[in-house]
C-alpha cells in the first residue's frame, strides 16, 4: 500500500483533515502529524470510523528529532508528503518581539526545509518518484500591512519550494506550491470570526472541498506536464 505523510493537520473541519480524508479515499495510509495530540486523535478516529488506514503522530515540524521519529515510523512506500504547516500570524513590525518572528519563520519556511530534506532522501534511498506539496497562502507572494512577520516566512517558504523544484527534477520528485489566496471556509476561522457571514458575505470564503481537489489533481499529475503552482480564490477576493 503506497503512503502518505500530511503534517499540519488540525481541527477536524480544517484542511490538514479534509486532505488526509481524501488521500484515504485514494487508497493510501496516510500518516497525519501536527502538535496537538487531541485533534489529530479526533481526526484520526473519524477516519477510522470510515475504515480508512490512518495512523496519528504528534510532531513538531521545526525539530529535526520529531520529523526524524514520524518517517521512522513511515517506513518504505511513500508516494506523497504535504507541508501544510504555518497559520497566519499577524502583528504591526515596530511592535513584534524578535523571538516571535523567528517562530513565525521556523513553522513557515524552516519547518518546509527540514520536512522535505526527510522526504526526497527517503524517495532517493528507495528510488521512487513522488510529489511533495507545500500550503502556501496570500503572503506567499506580497507584503501586507500588519503581517510582515507572515509575509516573510511564507514568502521564504515559496522561494524555497521553486529551488527545490527544480532541484528535486532529476529524481523524478513533483514538488509544488498552492497559494489559498483568502480565507478557508474551516473551524479555525468561523471560531476566530464568529460573525465571518457578515464579514466575507455569501460564498465569500473558500470551498475546502475544492482546495483539496486542487491537491489530488497535482498529485495525479503526469511528468509531462507537472504544475509548479496553484493559486485559489473565491470570485470575490480581491486581488
Amino acid at each position: 500500500m503506497k503512503k502518505a505523510v500530511i503534517i499540519g493537520v488540525g481541527p477536524i473541519d480544517g484542511l490538514g483533515a479534509a486532505l488526509a480524508e481524501k488521500f484515504c479515499k485514494n487508497g493510501l495510509e496516510v500518516f497525519i502529524s501536527g502538535r496537538t495530540k487531541s485533534k489529530l486523535d479526533e481526526v484520526s478516529n473519524y477516519l477510522l470510523k470510515k475504515k480508512y488506514k490512518v495512523k496519528p503522530f504528534v510532531a513538531d515540524a521545526t525539530k529535526s528529532r520529531d520529523l526524524e521519529n514520524l518517517f521512522n515510523q513511515v517506513g518504505r512506500g511513500l508516494d506523497i508528503a504535504i507541508y501544510n504547516v504555518g497559520n497566519n500570524m499577524p502583528g504591526k513590525i515596530i511592535d513584534i518581539e524578535p523571538e516571535y518572528f523567528e517562530e513565525c519563520w521556523k513553522q513557515c519556511c524552516f519547518g518546509g526545509f527540514l520536512f522535505s530534506q526527510f522526504v526526497i532522501k527517503k524517495y532517493v534511498a528507495e528510488k521512487t518518484p513522488g510529489t511533495i506539496l507545500f500550503t502556501g497562502a496570500s503572503a506567499s507572494l506580497r507584503g501586507k500591512n500588519n503581517f510582515g512577520a507572515f509575509n516573510s516566512g511564507k514568502g521564504a517558504l515559496r522561494n524555497f519550494c521553486q529551488a527545490l523544484a527544480k532541484e528535486c527534477q532529476e529524481f523524478n520528485i513533483h514538488v509544488a506550491h498552492i497559494i489559498i489566496d483568502g480565507g478557508l471556509d474551516g473551524e479555525r476561522i468561523k471560531t476566530r470570526i464568529p460573525n465571518y457571514e457578515s464579514v466575507f458575505g455569501t460564498d465569500g470564503l473558500i470551498n475546502l472541498n475544492q482546495v483539496v481537489d486542487a491537491y489530488d489533481f497535482l498529485y495525479k499529475q503526469k511528468k509531462s506536464g507537472w504544475t509548479f503552482e496553484l493559486d485559489l480564490r473565491t470570485n470575490k477576493e480581491n486581488w
